[in-house]
């Protein structure tokens, strides 16, 4: 009986959920970075994450009774993973939005409103054909409101021939939410 539940409730569901399945949309209208095709970083996306939720506490103590009393919410850095092409277009589209924070020359800051964007990730079914076209369902998808990168991780280079080039991003964002 429960092998027959489990089974309709995945058949209801449309399946399990494939982790593999994802979509990122970076801005292209960043001051300073000209984006070729935003697809392309979409493609060379290996991993990024939907962000979880916290929520801020205080203890409150009222005689001898101990609680947790909500007053905020926390968020949490979001990273992503892409893979390098020979011309490190990944690598150079990061360094310029970082650049557009802080001017690495000038030691300049921006305001937050020059180079903030908002940041789209998908959560994707697996693909289904219709008439001969496949098609890519974003079955959850969220938006980081305000990011930004924070940082963006060394390249370790090695002599190993199989090693692929990747780079690692971590982004800030003031909050995100299902769209």
């Amino acid at each position: 009986m429960a092998i027959d539940v489990l089974k309709s409730s995945i058949s209801r569901a449309g399946g399990i959920a494939r982790l593999n399945r994802f979509q990122v949309e970076l801005p292209a209208n960043i001051p300073g970075i000209e984006v070729r095709d935003s697809r392309e970083y979409q493609i060379l996306c290996k991993t990024a994450s939907i962000p979880g939720k916290g929520i801020a506490t205080h203890d409150r103590t009222i005689m001898t009774q101990n609680e947790k009393i909500g007053y905020g919410y926390i968020v949490q850095e979001m990273p992503m993973t892409f893979y390098l092409l020979n011309d490190y277009s990944v690598r150079d589209y990061f360094d310029k939005w970082m650049n557009s924070i802080v001017n690495q020359e000038t030691f300049e800051v921006n305001y937050k409103t020059e180079y903030q964007r908002n940041v789209r990730i998908h959560q994707l079914r697996e693909p289904v054909e219709a008439r001969r076209r496949v098609a890519l369902n974003k079955i959850y998808s969220i938006e980081l409101e305000d990011a930004f990168p924070i940082s963006i991780n060394s390249i370790d280079f090695s002599n190993d021939p199989d090693v692929i080039g990747e780079v690692s991003v971590n982004m800030s964002y003031t909050k995100w939410r299902r769209i």
